[in-house]
């Protein structure tokens, strides 16, 4: 997978964790709220590792891209 599609789906998943969570919250028994709270906490994290990690590997591509432009 290209790291930008990573990224994409990255920020993708928190706007639906996010947004899913305004949704579904209110309408739960408060002894559910925990549980929900933890997958809501976990998968913008998850998200977020992934962002880090298709930046840098972007970072990384660009700055091999450029490299192998000026040894030319």
């Amino acid at each position: 997978m290209r790291p930008g599609w990573q990224a994409t789906l990255g920020v993708l998943v928190v706007v639906m964790a996010v947004f899913g969570s305004y949704l579904v919250l209110p309408h739960l028994p408060i002894s559910a709220w925990p549980a929900i709270t933890w997958s809501v906490v976990l998968l913008p994290a998850a998200a977020f590792i992934a962002l880090i990690r298709a930046a840098l590997r972007i970072r990384s591509l660009n700055r091999r891209t450029v490299s192998d432009v000026s040894e030319t």
